[in-house]
């Protein structure tokens, strides 16, 4: 229930985000937005959701059936020990109770499978942005293409630094 709710708060917040950036390049452009361009912009955004979604079901199932535990172990742990275990993989520090260690081992090693994983694929899509936004036929494509290079950039930078970081936990770890 959980995964449809987040799966339709990302339809919702795209479609949002398509119409807001419409009307944004209409007032631009120095004309009004009419009704029929809003719900063309929000019938994109929420397609362009619902690919999103089947996306990430597609991720889902190739990481399942490639092994990688997308679930990750510290979700069961209460407040206290979950602070301990992400703070060792942050900083990277040894934990001292070895059943801890053991849970931010087992997530060090989840976290570099998972993201190696999505660190080869990221690219890939970053390629597609980057032809967008300098090949568009229009503002609003190019606009559109230059937003996800940005988001692209920033995912791949995250996902950079916790890969990293996972990967230093498990070489002091060892």
């Amino acid at each position: 229930m959980r995964r449809s709710l987040i799966l339709l708060g990302i339809v919702v917040a795209t479609a949002a985000v398509s119409a807001g950036i419409g009307s944004a390049l209409a007032a631009a452009d120095g004309r009004s937005l009419s009704a029929k361009d809003a719900a063309l912009g929000a019938g994109v955004g929420i397609t362009v959701g619902l690919v999103l979604a089947c996306l990430a079901g597609l991720v889902v199932a190739v990481a399942r059936a490639r092994g990688i535990k997308l679930a990750s172990p510290i979700n069961d742990l209460n407040r206290e020990d979950r602070l301990a275990v992400i703070d060792a993989l942050r900083r990277p520090l040894k934990l001292d109770d070895p059943w801890l260690r053991s849970v931010a081992d087992n997530e060090a090693n989840r976290q570099v499978k998972v993201l190696r994983f999505v660190l080869s694929s990221l690219p890939i899509a970053a390629v597609g942005a980057v032809w967008q936004a300098a090949m568009g036929d229009s503002t609003m494509i190019r606009v559109v293409g230059v937003f996800q290079v940005l988001s692209f950039t920033l995912l791949i930078t995250m996902f950079w630094v916790q890969w990293r970081r996972a990967r230093r936990y498990l070489a002091i770890s060892d």
